[in-house]
């Protein structure tokens, strides 16, 4: 879910949201109902941008059609491509003052520009435990591998990472040293208005931040995620102002829809989070653990199988699922901040995106 690591992947249109445009033009926030009904539409949002562009970018049936009146999915398409042509040109910028900076000390010592480059970003080679720590870190298909057998492929990933870390430490210094002003303006996000009622939520009831998770329990990345946002949380300068809501988005068909439906059941005996906890605790979920976890909650499994069986349980996932797809969400985790979606899911992104609004 990192829009660096494929931004074609992540710039590409989707055949289903196109046709939903062209079917809902004539109306720009649609009915978003289904057979469901009253129950299904409790969590209907209506998305808002704060799209800055007035500018027409097309016509339709001879009406000019502003970027600011597309439906929030392809709003935040646009930003992608402008905040990807932004990071691009910025980064040319930082890096022509690197060079230039490289250039002056080669000349001066009489050195090509190469040596100087690798004096300058040299790093020395990992420990043992860091290359053990990003082996234990790497998803089940780098795991698959004997740790001997790649050894030495972790080791130039973790001195390039370092490098890299090297270079934008110097280069915010020249920044500061050299008065260095990027004249480029910034995209402006669009900003969704998620409507998130019967939603669980925790911390802060009141607090400047609401941060809104779309997951999945049988998502590996969901699970890192719940770990990751446990840990913000616990910081002092996040816990008194950031409330966390989860939205599921399943994702994996029945065995999906049967674990929400147990949280949710869960929940309605006040016991959500505890049965989230639960379930990303497991490396393994399987759909008979959902049972065996409300018995370890000391639910009242008579109360917990009616709700499991109840109409309004099922709505609750479809309408969450359904409130994820008209805002474009294509995958687990996927994190809005104050109803802007995040571009980097990495913890540090996450805190400066929060930070924004303390």
């Amino acid at each position: 879910m990192d829009f660096f690591r494929s931004p074609l992947t992540r710039l590409s249109l989707s055949f289903s949201l196109i046709a939903t445009f062209f079917i809902s033009t004539a109306v720009m926030s649609p009915d978003r109902g289904t057979a469901q009904d009253d129950k299904a539409n409790k969590l209907k949002s209506t998305p808002v941008s704060s799209v800055t562009t007035v500018a027409a970018g097309f016509e339709l049936n001879g009406k000019k059609m502003l970027d600011a009146e597309l439906l929030f999915p392809f709003q935040q398409k646009l930003y992608e491509i402008d905040f990807y042509g932004y990071s691009l040109r910025r980064d040319v910028y930082r890096d022509s003052l690197y060079k230039n900076h490289v250039f002056a000390l080669a000349k001066k010592a009489g050195k090509t520009s190469l040596e100087v480059d690798s004096e300058l970003l040299s790093v020395s080679k990992p420990s043992e435990k860091e290359l053990k720590e990003m082996y234990e870190s790497l998803p089940a298909q780098g795991a698959a591998y004997p740790f001997e057998a790649i050894k030495e492929h972790l080791q130039r990933e973790i001195m390039d990472r370092k490098r890299m870390a090297k270079k934008q430490t110097l280069i915010d210094q020249l920044v500061k040293q050299e008065k260095f002003k990027l004249l480029l303006k910034e995209p402006v996000p669009p900003k969704a208005q998620i409507n998130t009622h019967g939603a669980p939520s925790k911390g802060a009831q009141k607090g400047k931040v609401t941060l809104v998770k779309f997951s999945d329990f049988y998502c590996g990345q969901c699970r890192a995620m719940s770990t990751t946002l446990t840990k913000i949380m616990k910081m002092k300068e996040f816990s008194k102002h950031v409330s966390v809501v989860y939205m599921p988005y399943t994702l994996f068909g029945d065995k999906s829809v049967q674990i929400v439906k147990e949280a949710y059941c869960a929940g309605k005996q006040n016991k959500f989070w505890e049965f989230h906890d639960k379930a990303f605790a497991v490396s393994s979920l399987s759909q008979e653990l959902g049972q065996k976890f409300a018995q370890e909650l000391s639910l009242d499994l008579k109360a917990f199988d009616t709700c499991m069986k109840d109409k309004e349980t099922e709505n609750f996932v479809m309408a969450t699922k359904q409130e994820g797809e008209m805002l474009g969400v294509e995958g687990t985790p996927s994190l809005f901040v104050n109803g802007v979606k995040l571009l980097s899911i990495h913890e540090e992104d996450i805190k400066k995106a929060m930070k924004k609004h303390l």
